[in-house]
């Protein structure tokens, strides 16, 4: 009709209209940018809009009143009278006091005359209902509620109050059940069976439960009572019908007139009803959710009534039309009344408001019934959180009640935190607090606030240099505490434990405050955690200056002295510690609950704990019991008794009896219980299961969450929907997606639809934002960035723009802000989309953290805040983020520093190249000049020295490091938590079960503590993501991505050509039909979306961005594995550190492998091949002497062997496994080896063995190589030409033998060359033979980094990638291999350079020659003369030496005129001068020098060791140092002996040494052990494989492969039968036997059998022994003095020992009786006749009758040593007591340690250490980092960071070098 597009239904129900040039329900906005045309909705006059709107209203109330008059017109007016009534018997109508067979008289004093008016909803929402009853037997009641009595069931009234329509037969079916037993109409039924019957509903229940059933039957006849039996058939039914006049109902005709008036009047009444109700819904007095039904429950509704006849169908419609005139009027978005709003605020404002206001939004709340509780009208919400959400309206954020109602109004989304009644709120960076009212009780002033504890709330305030200071505020808002600290923990009984930062270093350092804000702990604590069960765990820096913890009383006073690595918190009176590497169960008394080790536990949950031990997962009770053996792969926490548990891969769930309730074979995965139930997923599907196993629910969800307040969310093939422990659906229609429920109520997603060519689909593949932007990023903070036009914009969850498309660079939202460069000019714009900082022009940014943001102000780097405020000033050369209250800046000059929020710096240690911003846990990683990496907390003390080659930040607290090429998993300390073992580890981002690892270049998976929890099987590994991950397979040469579950099942059979991760239970997938478009799979596999896109992004927020029009390409990018295979090298040699760093065997060797399982590994030095032991002693084998002439690496268990000429192989015990057959032999890799024979004089044939020795390919090569990732290259002879190829382990040709020649794999390439009609050249092919890059060049490098050269027919050097591309215009005359990432290139005009991995130039300067790079250092020479640059490019010398060396340890060796030799440092400046005529670098802090023809070891400063030179000396690398004097040994040890100033030495005639003890020293010659003097004379001749050194006069001895014991003279005492043998006192042994001790004499003879756990051998007098769980003590004969009695025990002690049981300490004598009552939480051993002990946390001194010494009230306590003992104060000072209990030192220092030697070490409050004397009296100044009691006049010190020496008592140095150990026998080899 003219322009109207219209259409004629062939069922006239339903219908639309759309308005040209109005913005309605389809959100069609293309006219915006048109000027409003005569023919559309936006040109009329605003009164003629308002009738346009209005019509649809007008309509549907036209509608209701033509129905509801017809109804009239034709069926009259029909009305129940008011009578008895039917009370539903659980109702809460019943529980007000109403019965079946009342009468309501009155209604609020209104008379009730039909029923009908008992249900006017206006009376029945009054404020208080009274209702006068007239009960059944005559008596009237007054009945009274109050307000919202109604509104609990408004829905269901009609249910619970009905007209009572007595059970009076109306009429009896012939033939039914009723006729056979007798029944008449008008009969009135009295009971069945037993039960009384009042009404016609409740006969129908009743006959209902008793269907097929017979049944008695008692009725009244007459005015008589029958009896009868009936049997009532299957459907409960008996025959019978209800009298149709039962009610009383009055009847009125109505004519025309009449029957429209009460059409209209009805019409009134029943919208009027209804505004009340939405009036009720809206104030929270009726439940929205019960009375407002979405399109099911319509349906539903409607349903029902067109069962019942046409009247009620029509008098339903009739009420729909009303409901939606009323609805349509509100002002709620989409709807004619929003869209009237706008009109009137358009006519107010006299101007169109912007498409983006009229849209709608699209979040809402539902409650745990599935019920819309609050609309769908608002663009983001919060959580509901102590009954409150923030919404956000497009207008800006409200904070509203769980009704929907708006408190508050403000610019923050942040969620409130009610505590004591109080919560803080921030409006515009300002904090105040507001009651549960909404109100504010504290205005808003303040920078930051926390919740209110214990009374005190901490809030912050900005100080002078821009950071915050907290101060505790009460809860009247006064200023309890002024605003002081840095840091703060809440109040808990009165005390609260506050940070700020000392002076003096720079510390953070923690303290303990009361409510006045007086230190009851002043600051000294490096960290602490918040006090719980009254104690709080804090760390303090020990004397070995390695942080320990301990806990503290309230009173600030210690509770449990510090000595942990790491504490939890008590949860009650149970704490997990950590001790020495292992973790326990620590009780409040300070003592264990059991004396089990554990390797990693978890805390007490439901009374069990999980605990790790020799690497499997078992549960302990709190009396330290297992309730089942560790034997679990891992394990979940106890709750509601059960447990889950898995083992290879399924899980099961055991009972508090360790009992399978589930066996441990059924599920992929099972979650902990919540409410009974347990999430359970097999095959892909979830499902739930209750407390025994049973599945509740069908096993066929999506998805599922755990269940909370016993409701769950799932997702189903048809959408989200909530379920109840029963599995009953609770919504009535399936959402999108449905976020998780926060107190009652859950975020829940509706669709949006339109159309484009990148936008975002949610989970269903609908599309949710139009795809019409070029490019996009993923949501952020609700946030996403889009690209249109070449320029970036923001839009919102429902597409709104938040910014208009104007930027040239976008980041993703972070804390609410983004960065965007705008003009060449970086800002920020927050959710508002408001620029900040306004006036500043900045060059670069950081994103924001912590609230910070670093930017660059020209050249300059500072921070400013969310405010746009410049916080810190732009001072430094550069910034990075902060984390964890520290940000790494570097300063103009260079140097890295740590700053705060406030600005202040803290110097960090010079060595320092970088430092990763990793302050998550407290704890970074720094990059050292060495080019090794440590560990450095946020203080910058080292808390790990730089040893590891390369580290990769994991999760947790845990980071993968390398050394020598392979990986290991350390904690946050350093120390190690999995072995070194693997080729490559990798974090797994939010999941906390598994980390990837490489181990043989397969991929598999770990468990976080190190057990394989997937094998490695896979090509390609990725991460697990919502239980599901990617790997990738090989199938005849094709790469196959498929999916894994946790116990590494596949999900299903199908294969993708490239797979992502799971998100939100999809996974964007390349299929093979489909190849170049993804579509997403669900978590069975199925193609849930189908392939369409060109490119997606993960699912994030509920949405993922998608690509529809091709205009980019992905490449993917080869990996790069080291493998090397080193411990620990320092400088050119290798040896052995421990976990901690220390080297515990010195760098002596060329080569040094991993240790195995024997604890052999295989070293190189010489040129020879060897095994040391962990004690670095060589590995003798049991063969005679010159059998063996070369052993090579040992590699899975075997190594290479030559004899007589042959070579085969022996095993790690050193006997031969595989005869010595072969000319040449490879080391075993994945499980084979090759081998050759002599073919001929001039040829070969070679094969492969297995560790059997057989021959599994035969030999028919003429060379190959060891098997890597089950392949090897192989050479054969074709003809007169010889040809390469690759094989598999099967012998299978994998790349045709047709190669000249194929180098090896690196990074998944190798090169290979081919032969043209000139010459061969070189290209690429990767692992299965297809070419990659053309054979085109001469020759080529390997691919180690992402690049290498290549040399094409014009001899000039190139630099490519992988795909062949140039990555450098340049070319080169040469270019070296890469090394380190590093490569020299000599360019056309003949001048060297260094380039790096991705091509570009170190330095813009051009050589001469170049030196190699060293520490990041490297020579350059310009002119003949050299000079040093750092691979910055900066120079750090001028080109003034003629001869330059790398660096080494900081110094390089230089030489300005080519025949004098000195050193400069890493600034280029000398530190050692022209002095000496030959010298070398340095190593382990040492190098050799010549001057006058001698040689000495110096020091970096060039300090010399000693004052007379020798012939020649090599390096001192920690205690070995080979010299020479007149001639020279070869291989050979002698020793020199150190103490005192005095130096002897044992000539070079030896193969090994060990220390001297009681005068003489064992000393091995060949393969035998014998024992020499200090004068060189063999005391006992060598004859024995191994010996100990003597103690007592006894040592012990191996021979035959068994220990014994021999005497000085050589005399063999005890029988070589033992395979352990520790002294013991006067000719007794404690001997070992397999895993059991015994005791046995001199003469070898058993006096105490091999039965016991352990023996100890704790003093003279008596053994410790430990059986059945308790220690024991036995004596010299043997006997058991005293039986297992004590879970710990100490040595005798002048007659008494320590023990402790349960939770006390006492002390016993050697049979056990107790001398000294159990009454101390702590206690020391005996020492001069006086222990220390702790009573009610007080220490003081008892004698060895019991007896006090002096009250208890020290806060702690040390033994007594030289007549006076250390004791602290409760200020943390140290003084000393004397044995009269007097102060003889008084409290001053902040460590002191026992005298020894009449001197004490102390450390005073500068931080360094000095000696006192007993007078107090500092003899040695305090100059010292550590220090140690004096012995025999010595005493060992540390001067500087990791140089040790040794001084006299005046203080004097009389040895200073490097070495860890000054006391003892240094050996030395040539």
């Amino acid at each position: 009709m003219g322009q109207t597009e219209y259409g004629i239904g062939a069922i006239p129900l339903g219908g639309y209209v759309s308005l040209a040039g109005m913005v309605d329900e389809s959100m069609q906005a293309d006219f915006e940018k048109v000027p409003p045309q005569p023919d559309e909705f936006r040109s009329k006059s605003w009164w003629k809009k308002v009738i346009i709107l209005f019509a649809g209203v007008f309509m549907n109330a036209v509608l209701a009143i033509v129905i509801l008059s017809a109804m009239r017109f034709s069926q009259g007016e029909l009305r129940v009278l008011n009578g008895p009534l039917e009370i539903h018997h659980n109702s809460p109508f019943s529980d007000i006091g109403f019965e079946t067979g009342d009468k309501v008289i009155e209604m609020n004093q209104k008379p009730i005359k039909y029923f009908d008016e008992l249900l006017n909803f206006e009376e029945l929402l009054s404020d208080k209902l009274n209702f006068r009853v007239q009960k059944f037997n005559g008596e009237e009641k007054t009945i009274t509620v109050g307000e919202g009595f109604v509104s609990k069931f408004s829905d269901k009234i009609s249910e619970m109050i009905r007209p009572l329509v007595l059970p009076k037969i109306g009429h009896v079916v012939v033939g039914s059940p009723a006729e056979k037993a007798g029944l008449h109409t008008g009969d009135l039924i009295k009971k069945i069976d037993e039960d009384s019957v009042r009404s016609w509903t409740e006969l129908v229940s009743q006959i209902s439960e008793r269907k097929g059933r017979e049944f008695k039957i008692e009725y009244e006849r007459n005015g008589q009572v029958f009896t009868s039996k009936i049997n009532g058939d299957t459907e409960g039914r008996i025959g019978v019908r209800v009298d149709e006049n039962a009610l009383e109902v009055q009847r009125r005709e109505l004519g025309l007139i009449e029957g429209v008036g009460s059409g209209v009047r009805s019409t009134v009444e029943l919208g009027w009803f209804q505004i009340i109700g939405i009036y009720k819904m809206i104030t929270g007095k009726l439940d929205v959710g019960k009375n407002l039904g979405g399109p099911i429950k319509i349906a539903k509704y409607v349903g029902e009534a067109a069962e019942a006849g046409l009247g009620p169908f029509w008098h339903i419609v009739a009420m729909l039309s009303i409901s939606l005139a009323i609805l349509n009027i509100l002002p709620i978005p989409a709807l004619d009344g929003a869209h009237i709003v706008i009109v009137l605020i358009e006519a107010v404002i006299r101007k169109e408001l912007s498409v983006e206001v009229k849209k709608e939004g699209k979040w809402g709340f539902i409650d745990t019934k599935g019920n819309l509780k609050i609309p769908n009208i608002y663009e983001s919400v919060s959580d509901f959180t102590n009954g409150f959400a923030i919404v956000n309206t497009g207008l800006g954020y409200e904070l509203i009640n769980v009704r929907g109602e708006t408190l508050y109004k403000w610019n923050s989304d942040k969620i409130l935190i009610f505590e004591e009644g109080k919560a803080a709120l921030d409006d515009q960076q300002k904090y105040g607090y507001i009651n549960q009212e909404g109100r504010f009780v504290i205005e808003l002033q303040y920078a930051d606030a926390k919740p209110f504890s214990n009374g005190m709330a901490a809030v912050g305030i900005k100080s002078n240099d821009g950071g915050l200071l907290f101060g505790f505020i009460d809860s009247t808002g006064y200023m309890a505490v002024p605003p002081i600290f840095s840091q703060v923990k809440p109040f808990y009984r009165g005390v609260a434990l506050v940070a700020s930062f000392q002076d003096k270093k720079g510390e953070l350092l923690w303290g303990l405050i009361n409510k006045k804000g007086e230190y009851l702990v002043r600051p000294s604590f490096l960290q602490v955690r918040q006090f719980k069960s009254g104690l709080a765990g804090v760390s303090l820096k020990s004397k070995s200056d390695t942080e320990t913890w301990g806990f503290i009383r309230t009173s600030g006073e210690f509770a449990i002295a510090h000595r942990f690595e790491w504490v939890g918190d008590f949860e009650g009176v149970v704490c997990p510690v950590k001790y020495k590497g292992k973790f326990y169960f620590l009780l409040k008394n300070d003592r264990l609950l059991t004396s089990k080790q554990f390797d990693q536990v978890g805390m007490f949950r439901d009374g069990f704990a999980k605990v790790l031990m020799n690497g499997k997962w078992g549960h302990i009770d709190k009396t330290g019991d297992f309730i089942s053996s560790a034997e679990f792969d891992e394990v979940g926490d106890f709750r509601r008794n059960r447990a889950r548990v898995r083992t290879q891969g399924t899980w099961g769930v055991i009972d508090e009896k360790g009992r399978f309730v589930v066996p441990d074979t059924v599920y992929n995965k099972v979650g902990d219980f919540y409410n009974s139930r347990a999430l359970v997923n097999k095959n892909g599907f979830y499902g739930y299961i209750d407390r025994y196993g049973v599945e509740v629910t069908p096993r066929d969800f999506l998805n599922a969450t755990d269940f909370v307040d016993g409701k769950a969310i799932v997702e189903t093939k048809q959408g989200w929907n909530v379920i109840d422990t029963t599995g009953r659906f609770l919504c009535e229609k399936y959402y999108d997606f449905i976020e998780p429920f926060e107190n009652g109520y859950a975020r829940v997603w509706l669709k949006h639809w339109a159309m484009g060519k990148v936008g975002f689909i949610n989970i269903n593949g609908d599309f949710v934002i139009p795809p019409q932007y070029d490019e996009t990023g993923s949501f952020y903070d609700g946030a996403a960035r889009v690209k249109v036009d070449k320029k970036w914009g923001y839009i919102d969850k429902s597409g709104l723009p938040l910014t208009k498309a104007k930027y040239d660079v976008a980041r993703d939202f972070k804390e609410e802000a983004a960065a965007v460069l705008i003009s060449n000019n970086w800002k920020f714009i927050n959710k508002d989309g408001v620029e900040f900082p306004e006036n500043l022009e900045l060059n670069y940014v950081r994103d924001f953290s912590e609230g910070y943001a670093a930017v660059k102000f020209g050249s300059n780097w500072g921070y400013i805040d969310k405010l746009g405020a410049v916080a810190i000033s732009p001072i430094y050369k550069d910034a990075l983020d902060f984390s964890n209250g520290r940000a790494l800046v570097r300063k103009q000059n260079g140097k890295l520093i740590l700053i705060d929020k406030g600005g202040r710096e803290k110097e960090l240690d010079s060595a320092f190249l970088f430092v990763h911003p990793l302050f998550s846990v407290g704890t970074s990683f720094f990059l050292s000049k060495t080019g090794y990496y440590g560990l450095v907390d946020t203080s910058g003390y080292i808390i790990h020295p730089p040893t590891f080659e390369a580290v990769q930040p994991l999760r947790d607290g845990y980071a993968a490091v390398s050394v020598g090429g392979v990986w290991a998993i350390v904690n946050y300390r350093g120390e190690e938590v999995v072995e070194y073992k693997y080729n490559w580890i990798q974090s797994i981002e939010g999941d906390e079960e598994y980390w990837i690892m490489k181990d043989k270049l397969k991929w598999g998976y770990m468990s976080k503590f190190g057990g394989t929890a997937i094998a490695p099987s896979y090509y390609s590994a990725y991460p697990f993501s919502e239980g599901f991950a990617s790997v990738v397979t090989v199938e005849k040469g094709l790469e196959q991505y498929r999916y894994i579950n946790k116990n590494g099942s596949f999900i299903s059979n199908e294969w993708y050509v490239e797979g992502r991760k799971f998100s939100s239970g999809r996974a964007a997938v390349r299929t093979k039909s489909k190849s170049n478009f993804y579509g997403f799979i669900g978590t069975s596999g199925s193609i849930l979306i189908d392939s369409q896109f060109e490119e997606v992004r993960d699912f994030s927020e509920g949405l993922a961005a998608v690509r529809l029009i091709k205009d980019w390409r992905r490449t993917k990018l080869g990996i790069a594995f080291a493998q090397n295979l080193y411990p620990l090298k320092v400088g050119d040699v290798w040896g052995y550190i421990d976990e901690t760093g220390d080297i515990k065997i010195v760098p002596v060797y060329d080569s040094a492998g991993y240790f195995d399982k024997n604890n052999l590994a295989a070293v190189k030095i010489g040129g020879i091949r060897t095994h040391i032991s962990k004690s670095g002693n060589i590995f003798s084998m049991n063969l005679a002497p010159g059998d063996i002439y070369g052993r090579y690496e040992f590699s899975e268990g075997l190594a290479a062997m030559y004899y007589e000429g042959k070579k085969g192989f022996i095993n790690e015990k050193g006997l031969p496994v595989i005869k010595s057959l072969y000319q040449d032999v490879g080391k075993f890799s994945e499980g084979l080896a090759w081998v050759s024979s002599k073919e001929s004089e001039y040829s070969q044939k070679v094969g492969y063995i297995d560790a059997t020795g057989k021959m599994v390919i035969p030999q028919k090569y003429l060379s190959a190589t060891d098997f890597k990732n089950g392949r090897a290259i192989v050479r054969e002879k074709k003809g007169y030409v010889t040809f390469t190829g690759v094989i598999d382990k099967s012998g299978k040709i994998i790349i045709p033998v047709d190669f000249p020649a194929i180098r090896e794999f690196h990074n998944g390439v190798a090169a290979f060359r081919k032969y043209d009609r000139e010459n061969a050249l070189w290209g690429f092919m990767d692992e299965n033979g297809k070419q990659i890059i053309e054979p085109e060049f001469l020759s080529v490098g390997d691919f180690k980094t992402k690049v290498t050269y290549a040399r094409k027919r014009d001899e000039l050097f190139v630099i490519i990638d992988k795909k062949g591309n140039k990555v450098m215009k340049e070319k080169f005359q040469y270019v070296s291999n890469f090394e380190n990432g590093y490569a020299k290139v000599l360019s056309l005009d003949g001048e060297w350079a260094y380039i790096d991995s991705l091509g570009q130039y170190l330095s813009s300067i051009y050589f001469e020659l170049v030196g190699e790079i060293s520490e990041n250092i490297y020579a350059g020479q310009k002119l003949g003369n050299w000079g040093y640059l750092n691979n910055q490019g900066e120079m750090l010398t001028e080109f003034e030496f003629k001869d330059a060396r790398p660096f080494k340890q900081g110094r390089a060796r230089v030489s300005a005129n080519g025949t004098k030799y000195g050193y400069i440092n890493k600034k280029g400046k000398s530190v050692i001068g022209f002095l000496f005529d030959q010298a070398t670098d340095f190593t382990e802090g040492f190098a050799q020098v010549m001057s006058e023809g001698k040689w000495y070891h110096i020091d970096t400063n060039g300090v010399k060791l000693y004052a007379e030179g020798y012939d020649y000396v090599e390096n001192f690398v920690g205690e070995l140092a080979p010299i020479w004097n007149g001639r020279e040994v070869e291989g050979k040890y002698g020793s020199i002996y150190i103490g005192k100033q005095k130096v002897t030495s044992i000539p070079f005639e030896y193969d090994e040494l060990k220390d001297f003890t009681e005068g003489i020293c064992p000393a091995r010659k060949g393969n035998k052990w014998g024992y020499i003097n200090q004068n060189n004379e063999w005391v006992i001749q060598p004859t024995f494989e191994d010996v100990t050194q003597f103690a007592s006069g006894y040592a012990s001895a191996k021979y035959g492969g068994f220990w014994g014991v021999i005497d000085k003279s050589g005399r063999v005492v005890v029988r070589h039968l033992f395979s352990e043998v520790l002294p013991f006192y006067e000719g007794r042994f404690v001997v070992r036997t397999g895993t059991t001790w015994g005791i046995v004499d001199k003469n070898g003879t058993l006096i105490a059998e091999t039965k016991y756990n352990r023996i100890l051998p704790y003093s003279s007098e008596v053994a410790a022994f430990f059986r059945e769980k308790l220690w024991g003590f036995l004596d010299l004969s043997g006997k058991e003095i005293l039986s297992p009695t004590f879970e710990l025990l100490y040595p005798l002690n002048q007659s008494i020992a320590l023990a402790g049981n349960g939770s006390f300490f006492g002390y016993v004598d050697k049979t056990g009786a107790t001398k000294i009552p159990f009454d101390y939480e702590l206690a020391t051993e005996f020492s001069e006749n006086l222990a220390a002990v702790s009573i009610n946390g007080k220490w003081g001194f008892i004698n060895a009758r019991g007896a006090f010494l002096r009250k208890p009230t020290f806060t702690w306590a040390k033994n007594f040593s030289e007549g006076i003992a250390p004791v602290m104060s409760d200020k943390r000072k140290w003084g000393y007591v004397n044995r009269n209990g007097d102060m003889q030192i008084p409290f001053q220092f902040r460590q002191a340690e026992s005298f020894s030697d009449g001197f004490a070490a102390v450390l005073t409050e500068g931080g360094l250490w000095g000696y006192i004397d007993k007078s107090g009296a500092l003899k040695i100044p305090a100059r010292f980092l550590t220090a140690y009691n004096f012995t025999d006049g010595i005493a060992k010190v540390e001067a500087e960071i990791g140089k040790f020496g040794l001084i006299d008592k005046s203080g004097n140095f009389i040895l200073k070098q490097q070495s860890l150990k000054c006391f003892r026998m240094f050996l030395i080899t040539s």
